[in-house]
């Protein structure tokens, strides 16, 4: 009796295991896409930071400061 209840217990876990392999096969393609956008949109984000940052950097207040670095003779061309 015992072991006739354990059998449909594994019977049925044996289904549900089925069933959600099934539903992984069925959902993996949609969570890549949805893993690449989100991939696309950090890294756009990224780009839009660093050329802010370089906008910033080459405004006319930062130009002066960062052609002082480069050499005397090249301040004096730009």
């Amino acid at each position: 009796m015992a072991f006739e209840i354990l059998e449909r217990q594994l019977g049925r876990a044996q289904s549900r295991l089925q069933a959600l392999e099934g539903l992984g096969r069925f959902c993996e393609p949609r969570r890549r896409r949805l893993a690449a956008r989100d991939q696309q949109r950090r890294l756009e984000q990224r780009d839009t930071r660093i050329f802010d940052w370089l906008d910033q950097y080459l405004d006319d207040d930062h130009h002066g400061v960062m052609a002082s670095r480069v050499s005397p003779a090249a301040s004096q061309t730009l």
